[in-house]
């Protein structure tokens, strides 16, 4: 039996491996890269341990999990190491499970992000027609399996919405959010209210970068204009979500 273990410069190669965005195209490519190598039944754990001389078992798995480190970034295989896993004791198939569930899970802003993008995907913004499909019905499942929309995914769409507008002011807030101060609906939307009038007030931008939502001030008396836009944007956006989704799932049945 050889000892050559210079293996991986006949390997392919693909793009490398981000996070969440590109984690559809990137799993498929994959897939068929370690199937064209005789290495995907290691990932799928269909290719069992030997019990005695398992020296070809190792290389060949050791093979597999070679090709998927070496083909994401650096960032990714820290976080792949922060949900659990130890080079000394992984299998392909390991990795492959572990690097799925700690690259596709979804935080909030995530899926503000995600719900945003769904209804725009385009098939000429994907390398080939299976890449649109893959992202297109990944993104759904991933809606899916979210368990459905909370008022978290309002103060989201709607943080989304301003930021570009107020950049500093949702640098602070999103800093606040990340240390777990995220505001509530109702907080979030007084404190938008009362920005807005202010700004109406003035009859210029006001400056947000000074306070973050945690730092909410009181509803100012009589202030009733702006919380009701802001109802009434909230009740058009999630018309707006519902219809474009049953769209959606239309035109995919």
């Amino acid at each position: 039996m050889s000892n050559n273990t210079n293996y991986e410069i006949s390997m392919p190669t693909t793009d490398k491996l981000r996070g969440m965005a590109n984690w559809p195209e990137w799993s498929t490519k994959v897939q068929l890269a370690l199937v064209s190598m005789g290495l995907w039944g290691h990932v799928k754990g269909e290719v069992i341990r030997p019990t005695d001389d398992a020296t070809d078992w190792v290389k060949n798995d050791s093979k597999a999990i070679f090709f998927m480190i070496n083909n994401m970034t650096e960032t990714t295989q820290q976080k792949l190491k922060q949900a659990g896993w130890d080079i000394d004791n992984a299998t392909a198939m390991t990795t492959w499970n572990l690097l799925k569930t700690s690259v596709t899970k979804i935080t909030d802003e995530s899926l503000a992000d995600l719900l945003m993008r769904f209804p725009h995907y385009k098939r000429k913004d994907f390398t080939t027609f299976n890449a649109y499909i893959a992202k297109t019905l990944w993104a759904w499942d991933t809606i899916i399996k979210s368990g459905g929309l909370d008022d978290k995914f309002l103060v989201m769409t709607l943080m989304n919405g301003i930021k570009d507008t107020y950049p500093e002011w949702y640098t602070n807030w999103k800093h606040d959010c990340d240390r777990g101060k995220f505001p509530t609906k109702q907080d979030f939307l007084q404190f938008l209210s009362a920005k807005a009038d202010d700004e109406e007030a003035a009859g210029t931008r006001i400056n947000l970068s000074v306070q973050t939502p945690n730092q909410l001030p009181p509803m100012p008396a009589g202030a009733k204009g702006g919380l009701h836009i802001l109802t009434s944007t909230m009740k058009a956006i999630a018309i707006l979500g519902i219809i474009t989704f049953r769209t959606v799932v239309k035109e995919l049945e």
